[in-house]
């Protein structure tokens, strides 16, 4: 059985980067439920730290959904701050976007 996950990433991926198009259509099929979900965010965070560049709407959309997810309940608890610290750090640096 194919890896959904897997074989998206390698098209949106198929260039190296995230462009205007492929944002919009992942964005389109993301939400299509109305909201996002940890998994879904956390395979967002992977493809753009997988690539070698993304346009900024792609990561307004990134961060975004992250910064929802963590303040759902107006807190931001010892759980969700590990999780926003991993995130950040995955690649070691912190861009001008995070």
């Amino acid at each position: 059985m194919a890896d959904w996950r897997k074989l998206a990433k390698a098209l949106a991926l198929a260039d190296g980067r995230i462009d205007t198009k492929e944002a919009e259509i992942i964005k389109k099929e993301l939400y299509a439920d109305g909201k996002i979900d940890r998994s879904e965010i956390e395979w967002l965070i992977d493809l753009r730290k997988s690539g070698t560049g993304s346009v900024l709407a792609f990561d307004q959309m990134v961060f975004g959904a992250l910064k929802t997810a963590i303040l759902a309940d107006g807190e931001i608890d010892a759980k969700e701050t590990a999780w926003l610290t991993k995130t950040i750090f995955a690649d070691g640096k912190v861009d001008e976007t995070e």
